[in-house]
This record gives C-alpha cells, sequence and structure tokens, in this order.
C-alpha cells in the first residue's frame, strides 16, 4: 500500500517535470512576434489567456502588445485585470508555498518584482495621458505611488517617481508634481532635473538644443522615449527630437530595467538561497523515505526530485530597456516632429519620422515613441 503511495507521488511529480518551468509556446511565440515587428499576430496568439499561475505576467505581454497598438481600451482592461490579480496575489498562498518547497518557486504565481508592478501602473497612466484623460492618468499615477512607497529594500525608480510627477502635474496637482520630482532627482542626480518645473538641464554625452529651439515660444513636447536594447543591433543611447529640420532637445534616460532587475534579484538573493537550500534538504528527505520502501523508488525520487530544481526566471519581456523622457520646447502650433535614435557618438540608428502629439493640454503637447517594434 505505502508503495503504491510512493508511486503515485512519483507520478504526479513525472507529471510536473514535465510541465513545471518550461517554455509557455504562446507566451514565447508572442515574445518573438512583438519584437520581430509583428504586433496584429503577438495580439493573436495572445488571445486566449489561461487563468492559471501566470495570468499576471500574460496579461502585462498581452497589455504592451496592444498599447503599442494604439488599443488602449484594450491596453489599459489588460493591465488593470492584472493589477487587480496580482493585489489578490498579496494573500499569502500556504498550499502553494509549500509545493514550492518540493517542485520550485515557478509553482507560484507570478506578481512580479516591485518595480514591474509600479510601471505595470505607469504604463496604464500613458493609456490615458495618450487619449487626454489626466485624471484617470493621476489615479493611475498614484496606485504606482503605493508600490514605490513600500519597496521593502527593493530598488526605487526615477522614471516611476518623473511619471508620477508628470500625471500630478497634467491634473492641476502642482505640489504633487514637484514633490514626486524632487524624489526622481535625488535618485538620479546627473538628470539635472528642476523639480519645480520638470525639466532637464543641458544633457552630456548627446548634443544639446539649439539655441534657436531654447529661444522659441514657451510651448512644450514631452515625449516618452522607449528604447529596447538589442543582442544582435546596436543599441541607441538616447533620441533627437526634431521639428523642421530644427533639434528640439534630446531625450534623457531615466530608467534602465536591467539595472533594475539585477537589483531586484540581489535583494532576493539571500531569501532565494535559504530557500533553495530548506527545498534541497526536503527532497533529500523524501527520496530517503522512498529508498527505504523500494530501492528503485528511491533512485527515481532523487532523478525526479532534483530535476524539478530550476530558478524562477519569469520576468515581464515587452519592457524596453531604457525608459526616457524628452521635455523640450516646441511651436505654439506644432503638427509633427520626427524622433531620431542615436548613439553616444551621434551616429543614427533609427528614425522615426512624421509623429504627431496624442494629446494636449495648455502650453504641453504629450506622445512616446519605442524604437522597436
Amino acid at each position: 500500500m505505502r508503495h503504491a503511495v510512493v508511486r503515485s507521488v512519483l507520478c504526479g511529480l513525472a507529471l510536473g517535470l514535465l510541465g513545471v518551468g518550461c517554455a509557455t509556446p504562446p507566451l514565447d511565440q508572442a515574445r518573438r512576434q512583438f519584437y520581430g515587428g509583428e504586433l496584429a499576430a503577438a495580439d493573436t496568439s495572445l488571445a486566449s489567456i489561461p487563468e492559471d499561475k501566470d495570468l499576471v505576467l500574460y496579461l502585462m505581454e498581452r497589455g504592451m502588445v496592444r498599447h503599442l497598438r494604439h488599443d488602449y481600451d484594450g491596453s489599459a482592461h489588460d493591465w488593470l485585470q492584472a493589477a487587480k490579480a496580482e493585489e489578490k496575489l498579496e494573500t499569502h498562498s500556504v498550499s502553494k508555498a509549500g509545493a514550492s518547497l518540493v517542485v520550485n518557486d515557478n509553482v507560484l504565481a507570478f506578481r512580479g518584482y516591485p518595480y514591474e508592478r509600479a510601471l505595470l501602473r505607469i504604463f496604464n497612466a500613458r493609456n490615458y495621458l495618450a487619449r487626454g484623460l489626466w485624471d484617470d492618468a493621476a489615479v493611475e499615477a498614484l496606485n504606482a505611488l503605493r508600490v514605490l512607497e513600500n519597496l521593502d529594500g527593493f530598488p526605487d525608480d526615477p522614471y516611476s517617481r518623473y511619471m508620477v510627477g508628470l500625471c500630478l502635474e497634467l491634473s492641476g496637482d502642482a505640489g504633487g508634481a514637484e514633490f514626486q520630482y524632487r524624489m526622481a532627482a535625488q535618485l538620479d542626480p546627473t538628470l539635472g532635473l528642476n523639480p519645480a518645473t520638470g525639466r532637464f538641464g543641458s544633457p552630456t554625452g548627446a548634443a544639446a538644443a539649439s539655441p534657436a529651439a531654447i529661444l522659441g515660444p514657451p510651448c512644450e513636447l514631452v515625449c516618452l522615449v522607449d528604447i529596447d536594447g538589442m543582442a544582435w543591433a546596436p543599441t541607441a543611447d538616447y533620441a533627437e527630437i526634431v521639428c523642421d529640420g530644427r533639434v528640439l532637445g534630446v531625450s534623457r534616460t531615466l530608467g534602465h530595467v536591467e539595472q533594475l532587475k539585477w537589483e531586484s534579484d540581489q535583494r532576493t538573493a539571500a531569501r532565494r538561497t535559504a530557500k533553495t537550500v530548506a527545498r534541497v534538504a526536503v527532497k533529500g528527505a523524501l527520496a530517503v523515505v522512498a529508498e527505504k520502501q523500494d530501492s528503485g523508488l528511491g533512485m527515481l525520487a532523487a532523478m525526479l526530485l532534483f530535476g524539478l530544481e530550476a530558478p524562477d526566471t519569469r520576468r515581464w519581456q515587452t519592457l524596453p530597456s531604457r525608459l526616457a523622457v524628452a521635455r523640450v520646447p516646441c511651436p505654439a502650433n506644432l503638427v509633427s516632429f520626427d524622433v531620431l535614435f542615436k548613439n553616444g557618438m551621434g551616429t543614427t540608428l533609427k528614425e522615426v519620422r512624421g509623429m504627431r502629439p496624442m494629446a494636449r493640454k495648455d502650453r504641453l503637447s504629450f506622445a512616446f515613441c519605442r524604437d522597436t517594434p
């Protein structure tokens, strides 16, 4: 009887070995399509999202696809659902935690690191900014702020702080905006960020705005510039904003996603190591029990148990590598502008021509642009 129970457990583990930690074909395919510029195909690949432990991750990825397809309603729906599902996961699941000690952390529902949860809200705020829904954007910014105020040792993010400030500024909360701009400036003093205005000083390592642009009309363009780092292609360092052949200014990088990921990994390293040690001990004990009942089962148990040992590497992969902001003076009647993605030597790597402001408020125009897809 006991042999039958052990065999039943091992059969379950065998199924786990086949299913836990392996690639999810629809998600992997959608990511390849996303970076290949096939946004419609990526959306189709994620048309059906499983209600499982990776629900939040699927919704994060599909929301980004729809965001760049200008399907702001669909993107907002996905990201709001992801945020709602993540909040439910704050209640610790004892059963899943126990399973993770026998299998691995991939059995746990994905919540994302704090920087991912903050950016989930920030990117959704962009959905509202693109439609001129300033108050809705401010609500999402305040949701992001709740994450940023409870980081528990995880890294803070100048980009998220800046975006909270921008959303508050556009909703009429000048005091709240200035406070968040000041937080961003303290996190990265090299930005030369003026908390009172949300504007940047002269950049270093890139061409500054021309005197003609600086002396132009007292109107502003805020263009959020997303830059992707690709192993097989040169990566841009900044973007130059050009209107009618005149350089209005350049972008400033406020966030490095890989750096946030690395710092978050370091924050969890000790906890992860301790849990791995405990898990190995539990697996060893289970293998010994099986060995005492049947030597063949003992060997099989050890093979299955330790074959399931795998790190949790799930991340929100369609986030851009660098998060930048260009806040530059522009003509009052700005109709269109070009974005030139450049490396540190000033060489243009990619051009996006004929961009138009998505929304306007008073003397400020808003837009966003990504160098790929």
